[in-house]
Parts: C-alpha cells; structure tokens; sequence
C-alpha cells in the first residue's frame, strides 16, 4: 500500500480524494519515494497546479498461472506498472504492446 505524500484526485471524479493505493510490492518503496521527492521538490501549491495531484489509477493486474490468450507470459501485468495518470485504457494498451513484444521475441 503506498501512503501518499500529498492528498490526490481522481482523474474522472476530482470531488473524490485518495491518501494512499495499492500497487505491486516490488514498487511499493519507490513510488512513496517519488511522490514525498515531488512534493518536496514542488510543494503543495505547485502540486496541485501543475496537477501531479491527480490519480488516474494503478495498473496491478496479474492473471498469476493463468497464460494469457495472446503469448505464454504467466503475469506481464509487471511489465506495465502505471502510476498517476495511467489509467486503465493506457494500462491496457501498454499490456497489449508488452504481450507482442514478447511474443515476437523482442527482448529476448
């Protein structure tokens, strides 16, 4: 669960407000690093100007054992972590390109 530095919106109802999500373990640390480091570096008052303080979601899906239709990968919900901003429809595409990539051998 990463606790937020600042308070954020969400993207598609900004009366709602965040304090804190979940995300994958191995990024867990980094993330409260980014958002306590953003705050610091900008403020509150440049945070909410620029809008760093709206959240769009969090990829985190992982089918586990399951293969996905498109390739052999067990879990690429790893290879496309989004953060604020990244909302599902990104996340998304982002997944659908890792899965060809995998499946055409890219990165091997």
């Amino acid at each position: 669960m990463v606790d937020l530095a600042y308070p954020m919106k969400i993207a598609w109802d900004k009366s709602q407000v965040i304090r804190r999500f979940r995300c994958r373990a191995k990024v867990e640390a980094p993330l409260k690093r980014i958002f306590q480091k953003t705050l610091a570096h900008y403020g509150a008052a440049d945070v909410s100007r620029l809008a760093l303080d709206i959240f769009g979601g969090c990829y985190n899906y992982c089918p586990g054992v399951e293969r996905l239709e498109a390739g052999n990968a067990r879990c690429v919900g790893r290879l496309a972590v989004g953060g604020p901003g990244q909302c599902g429809e990104v996340g998304r595409k982002r997944m659908q390109r890792a899965v060809q990539r995998l499946n055409s051998g890219i990165g091997k």
